[in-house]
This record gives C-alpha cells, sequence and structure tokens, in this order.
C-alpha cells in the first residue's frame, strides 16, 4: 500500500511535471510558429515598400521626362513631391533589418540615384532656361539613360529579392506550421491526460491564435498585391490607366483614360483592348500579348521598335507612349497598360526640326535681302500659314516687301497687294505689331475687324480676297531695333491659330530677323570694301602721278644746290634731302596699299625662278646699309646654301621691309643680324634686332592690315607686315616672329628650294587674294 501511495505521490508529482513539460513544448512550438510569421510579416512589409519604391521610381521617371518635353512648373512641382515620396521609402527600407544583399541593393540605388539626381537637375535647369529639347538629347540618350536603367534594374532587382525571400519565408511557416502540428497533438495528448479541461481550453486559445495568424498572412499578402497593383494608379492620374484581364477583356479606365481616348468608363469596361487602337496594329497587338503571357514577363515597354497608334473614339489616331505590366493576385494573371498621349511632343519635334532647317538654310545661303525675305515667306507658308505677308519698318515709314501664298495661282493678287501703298499712320493688317512692338494673335478674325484694318474701300476689297479666317503677326527685332513684322493668315485651310502656334511664329521670326540682319550688315560690309576699293584706286592712281614728277624733280634740285658757291646751298641740300626721304617713304606708302589692292583683286603676281641665295642676301643689306647710320649691321655666314626659287624683287621687298621695321626700332648701338639656313626642303631666313620686343598683344596682330603697335606712328599706315606675309604665303612659304619684351625680334620666312638650278625661263606667275 506504501508503495501505491508511493507511486500516486510519484504520479502526482509527475503528472504536473509531465503536462507543465508537454505545455512548455507546446508554448516553444506556437513561439517558433509566431516568430517564423512574424518574419513573413516583416518581409512582406519590406516587399510591399520595395514594391512602392519601384512604382514611385517609374512615376518620377516618367514625370521628369515629361517637364523635358514640357517645362511646366506645376510638372515640377510634381517631381518635387514624387521625389519626396521616393526618398522616404529609401530611407525607410535603409531603415529596416536588411541582409547583406539588400544593403549593397539599397547602396547601389542611393548611389545611382545621386548620380540621376545631379545629371536631371541640370537638364531641367537647362530646359527651364529654354534650352531645346535637341540640344539635350545627347545627354538624355547618354549617361543619363544608362543611369536610368541601372537605377530601373537595380530597383527590379531589389523587389525580385523581397519577392524570393516573401515566398521562401512563406514555404518555411508553411513547413514549420504542418511539423509543429504533429508535435503539437502529442503534446496537447499529454497535457489532456493529465488536466483535461486546460488542455481543452489551451487547445481553444491556440486554434484561434493559428486561424488569426493564418488570415493576417493571407491579409497581408493580398494587401502587398492589391498596393502594387493600384500605387501606380493613384499617382499617375494623369495618364490612361488601364486594366485588362487575361482575356484582353477591359477590367479598369480611369479619367486620364476617359480624357486621352474620349470614351466613358462604362462604354469600354468588358470589351476588348483592340477598340482602342486601329486595325492595322490589333494583330501585332495579339502577338505581343501571347508572347507577354507565354514568357511570365513582369513590364515591357510597348512600340520599343516601332511607334505605335491609339483610337480615339471620334476615330482620330494619335502617337503614343505605353508600357504594359503583370500581375497574379490569387492565381489570376492582370495586366496593367500606362500610356500616354505624345501628338504634342511629336509635334513639338517636327517643330523643332523645321525650325533647325529653317536657321541653317536662312544663315547659310541667303546673303541678299529681298532674296532673304522671298525665303522667309516661302518657309512660312510651307509650314504655318496659307498667305505670308512680310513688312519692312524704316524710321515711321512702312513697305509691303513680301506677299507668298502656298498656291501659285495666287500670285496676280500677291502682286496687288504688294504694290499697294500704305500710310504708316493709318490702319493696315501689322501696324499695331509694328508700334507697339509686341506679336498679336488673333484666332477668329470677323468682316468688322478685317474692315478696321482697311485703308481705303480698294484697300478693303484686296484684303477680302485673302479670305482672312485666322491671323497673327510677330514683329523683327534685332538688338532692339526693329525691322518689321511677319504676318500669317489662314484662309482655305481652316486652321485656327493657338498660342502654340503664335510662339512656333515667335522662333520663325527670330531667325528671320537674324537672317535679315546678317543680309543688311554682308551688304554693309560689300559696300564698305567697295568705297576702300575706290579710295585706294584714288590714293593710288591719282596721288602716284603727281608724286613721280616731284620724284623725278628732286635729283635736278640736289644737283643744283651742291653746286660750289651756291646761295644756302647747305641748307636747301638739307631741306630737299628730308623732301627726298618724305616722298620715297609717301611712293612705297601708295605701293603698299597697291599691293594691298592687287592681293584682295587676287592679282599679285610672283614671277618665280631660280636665285642665288647669298647674293640675294648682300643686296637686301646693301639697300638698307645708308640707313643703318647708329645701328650694326650683321650678316651671318650662310654656309653653302642652294638657290631659292623665287620672285627676287618681292623678296627683295619682304628684306626692305623686315630690315626696316627693325632698323627703325633698334636703339642706337644696337645690332641687326640677316642669315639664313636650310630646313625641311627651304631656305628658312632670319632677320634679327636688338630692339625693344614685341608685347603678346603685338605678336597676335602684327600680321594684320592697318595694325600699328604705337598709333601715335604717322611714318607708315600699318600695311607692310601684312604684304610680307601675303608675298610669303605667295612663294609656298610661312612667316612667324619670337620676341620678348626686352629682349629684341627675330622674323623668320621660309622660301622653296629650287631644285632645277639650270637656266630657265621665269617660272610660273603665282597670284594671291583675299581667299
Amino acid at each position: 500500500m506504501r508503495h501505491f501511495f508511493s507511486m500516486t505521490t510519484a504520479l502526482v508529482l509527475i503528472i504536473p511535471l509531465v503536462a507543465g513539460a508537454a505545455l512548455l513544448r507546446v508554448f516553444q512550438i506556437s513561439q517558433g510558429e509566431q516568430a517564423v510569421l512574424r518574419r513573413y510579416a516583416l518581409v512582406t512589409e519590406q516587399t510591399l515598400r520595395a514594391e512602392r519604391l519601384n512604382a514611385e521610381g517609374e512615376r518620377l521617371a516618367r514625370l521628369s521626362r515629361s517637364y523635358l518635353l514640357t517645362p511646366n512648373p506645376d510638372i515640377m512641382k510634381e517631381v518635387d513631391t514624387s521625389r519626396a515620396r521616393f526618398d522616404e521609402l529609401v530611407r525607410q527600407l535603409a531603415a529596416a533589418h536588411l541582409d547583406e544583399q539588400e544593403r549593397e541593393l539599397m547602396e547601389e540605388i542611393s548611389r545611382a540615384d545621386k548620380l540621376l539626381r545631379s545629371i536631371a537637375r541640370d537638364l531641367h535647369l537647362q530646359r527651364g532656361a529654354g534650352v531645346p529639347i535637341d540640344q539635350l538629347q545627347p545627354p538624355l540618350t547618354g549617361e543619363y539613360q544608362l543611369l536610368r536603367e541601372a537605377l530601373d534594374e537595380t530597383l527590379q532587382v531589389l523587389l525580385r529579392h523581397e519577392r524570393e525571400r516573401m515566398s521562401a519565408l512563406e514555404s518555411e511557416a508553411h513547413q514549420v506550421l504542418a511539423e509543429s502540428g504533429g508535435m503539437r497533438l502529442v503534446a496537447v495528448a499529454v497535457a489532456v491526460l493529465m488536466l483535461a479541461l486546460q488542455a481543452v481550453l489551451a487547445m481553444r486559445a491556440l486554434h484561434r491564435r493559428r486561424l488569426a495568424q493564418i488570415m493576417a498572412e493571407r491579409n497581408a499578402a493580398e494587401r502587398a498585391a492589391s498596393e502594387a497593383r493600384y500605387s501606380g494608379i493613384v499617382s499617375l492620374a494623369a495618364d490612361a490607366i488601364i486594366t485588362v484581364d487575361e482575356a484582353g477583356r477591359i477590367t479598369l479606365f480611369n479619367a486620364g483614360a476617359e480624357a486621352i481616348f474620349g470614351y466613358r468608363a462604362p462604354e469600354v469596361l468588358g470589351r476588348p483592348l483592340d477598340v482602342l487602337m486601329p486595325e492595322r496594329f490589333r494583330e501585332r497587338h495579339h502577338q505581343f500579348m501571347r508572347t507577354f503571357l507565354d514568357k511570365g514577363l513582369q513590364a515591357r515597354r510597348i512600340g520599343e521598335r516601332q511607334r505605335v497608334h491609339g483610337l480615339r473614339k471620334s476615330g482620330e489616331e494619335f502617337p503614343i507612349d505605353a508600357a504594359i505590366s503583370g500581375l497574379e493576385v490569387e492565381g489570376r494573371r492582370t495586366l496593367t497598360v500606362i500610356l500616354r498621349d505624345i501628338s504634342e511632343q511629336k509635334r513639338v519635334e517636327e517643330e523643332q526640326r523645321f525650325l533647325v532647317s529653317a536657321g541653317e538654310l536662312l544663315s547659310s545661303t541667303l546673303l541678299d535681302s529681298e532674296r532673304t525675305l522671298s525665303r522667309v515667306a516661302q518657309l512660312a507658308v510651307e509650314r504655318l500659314a496659307d498667305w505670308c505677308l512680310v513688312y519692312l519698318w524704316d524710321e515711321g515709314r512702312v513697305r509691303l516687301s513680301e506677299v507668298v501664298h502656298r498656291d501659285p495661282a495666287q500670285r496676280q493678287t500677291a502682286s496687288l497687294l504688294r504694290s499697294f501703298p500704305l500710310d504708316s499712320r493709318r490702319a493696315f493688317l501689322a501696324r499695331e505689331v509694328l508700334v507697339q512692338c509686341k506679336p498679336l494673335l488673333h484666332s477668329h478674325v470677323s468682316a468688322e475687324q478685317l474692315a478696321a484694318q482697311a485703308q481705303s474701300d480698294d484697300h478693303l476689297r484686296l484684303l477680302r480676297r485673302l479670305n482672312v479666317r485666322s491671323f497673327m503677326a510677330v514683329p523683327l527685332v534685332v538688338n532692339e531695333r526693329l525691322l518689321g513684322a511677319l504676318t500669317f493668315i489662314s484662309s482655305d485651310s481652316g486652321h485656327v491659330y493657338t498660342p502654340r502656334d503664335l510662339e512656333f511664329a515667335e522662333q520663325l521670326g527670330r531667325y528671320s530677323s537674324l537672317a535679315l540682319e546678317n543680309a543688311r550688315l554682308y551688304q554693309s560690309a560689300r559696300d564698305a570694301t567697295q568705297a576702300r576699293d575706290r579710295i585706294l584706286g584714288v590714293v593710288a592712281h591719282d596721288l602716284r602721278s603727281p608724286l613721280q614728277s616731284i620724284l623725278l624733280s628732286l635729283p635736278l634740285l640736289q644737283r643744283r644746290a651742291a653746286i660750289p658757291g651756291g646761295v644756302n646751298d647747305e641748307h636747301q641740300g638739307k631741306l630737299l634731302e628730308r623732301l627726298s626721304t618724305s616722298a620715297h617713304r609717301m611712293n612705297r606708302m601708295i605701293e603698299d596699299l597697291l599691293d594691298v589692292a592687287r592681293v584682295e583683286a587676287g592679282q599679285l603676281s610672283i614671277r618665280a625662278s631660280p636665285q642665288p641665295t647669298e647674293p640675294l642676301l648682300h643686296e637686301a643689306l646693301d639697300t638698307v646699309r645708308s640707313q643703318a647710320r647708329e645701328v650694326q649691321l650683321v650678316l651671318e655666314p650662310p654656309g653653302s646654301l642652294p638657290p631659292v626659287l623665287a620672285d627676287r624683287d618681292r623678296l627683295l621687298q619682304v628684306f626692305s621691309n623686315l630690315l626696316g621695321n627693325a632698323l627703325k626700332f633698334t636703339p642706337s648701338g644696337g645690332e641687326v643680324r640677316v642669315g639664313a639656313h636650310t630646313e625641311d626642303g627651304q631656305v628658312v631666313f632670319f632677320v634679327k634686332d636688338t630692339g625693344p620686343g614685341l608685347t603678346p598683344e603685338a605678336r597676335q596682330h602684327l600680321f594684320e592690315r592697318f595694325w600699328q603697335a604705337n598709333h601715335g606712328d604717322r611714318r607708315g599706315a600699318g600695311l607692310g607686315l601684312s604684304i610680307v606675309k601675303d608675298i610669303i604665303e605667295a612663294h609656298g612659304g610661312r612667316i612667324h616672329v619670337e620676341s620678348e619684351q626686352g629682349h629684341g625680334s627675330s622674323f623668320f620666312f621660309s622660301v622653296p628650294i629650287a631644285l632645277n638650278t639650270a637656266p630657265s625661263p621665269p617660272g610660273p606667275v603665282n597670284t594671291v587674294g583675299p581667299f
């Protein structure tokens, strides 16, 4: 009996322990299930954030592209709002419990986003400042596009990683629940044997907890799928958002789609997507959808290889930019199409191409004002108007310079209107534009408005022949100077001008203004050149004859002054010497002017023949030796040098000019050295002095015509070195100077070597001109 009670006591002690152990085991199993489910819930929430981050990244990219196409401040506000949401999602993801791969992906996303944000900010600033979209294409299709694709790819990798983690934890949760079920039943059975009531209550509590956890798991998954599907719909309501089922029937048609296609949602729900596209694109669309579904793709752009179009309810076709994404919810495949009407974008692109072509044509080929005006009018009727009228304004006087219609049969009306005399003080079509210097737009022109622009009954009859229905005009202005006005008239085409058309017309007006100004400047330059040539002709020819008489009379006067016993012969000799020096300087200046005229006319002749080098050097020094009173002339021994192929007189003219300058600027006691050497198949001559040297500015302008380092120097016209350069280049050589202030100057010029030294007739005549 005592043994029985001992066993009973033991059982009494063991039973609670066993029951407690069983319940503890049940508790441990429940804790393990809760831990798995908590991890699953956390990963589900992380996946949801990744879905939102991916959707927000796509939205941010579209808004940024929209702003570059149409720089609207409202779009920039949406960009900033989307950027804030994107940054907040990145912060939330970075603050969560991340594994090593997630941290690496988040760091890569942050780096790519930082670079992309910097480039996008620069592009937005340039586009906001008015830079045309064509000029931004290189950065858009270059580094910006690469960074955009890299960021999208990284977001997709992160999203796939989160989905894989969620799927793995879901499998783990199901496995833990399945494995723990049997163990729980054994433990509960033991607990029921020991504490039946407590076990029943515990099982009920555990059962309720398990059901709640399963429901929470299911709700979290459905919530993630739902938010992933509709997060873009809420934020991108301006675009058309269309959802279709696997059969291709429309299940969602948002307000943006209604605005773009013209249908109300009830009109298209349940109908195939084909109703929204032209018939010629439907078969290709079906093939695309089959490929998309068979391959199980998540997202893809529509029309990557060929532009696709949408079809409005009215039957109008329009170009679209679209993307499709797929999502599987509860075993059903749902497809969402996000598309945008890019008609305005295509219009802008066509306008920009037209303006670029027009600008290139006007700036490169037309330098005559009348032809420029005619071409401007032709460009206008090609793209923007039925009639184009070009008014010219000159100090209060107005002239209708061009009248063009796209139909050549209207030439008679155009001619009558162009010849009609206008009074600038009375009303005419472009008077308001010319007076106020502002663009003008009348989308609809009534008969009364047209009559108000007529200066007489005859003028009104001519205006009525234009059949004006819509009208706009822009001023032609360059550097705040009014040149005239461009007038655009829509008649037979029925086109109604809008502010967008006026903006395009203003751009064409700016190109036209610059073309007119270029033509005017070209004409002014041509007139100035002709005037200069006339002056050169007067100076060179009309002054040369009396100067020759002076030069011929001077030797006779000098001989008479040198007769012994003459009256004041010494004083007269000095005066005659000064007169001779001045006359020869004047003759040299006239010769320079004649040479300039010859160069401009392409008539500076070079008769090249073999010339011995050393005698040329000696003769060059002999011609200036009388000028070197206080400066030492030094000839460096040239050694054995081959003859050069040159015009002897022209080459001596070069030496005379270079040596004359060297002697003029070298102070008393200085030195001028002359020599030559061979280099690369040519003979290089040099003239070196010990004068004050040249400033960097002087070296830059030294060979320009009419330029002088000392503007107060009246001993020349600044033509000598320019002519020297022309002569050397006509020989096929080059000239350059080496100089530093305080260290003198060295001039080097090259002349070709005469390969055939045998006696030969004079070489060919080479000429040098302005081109």
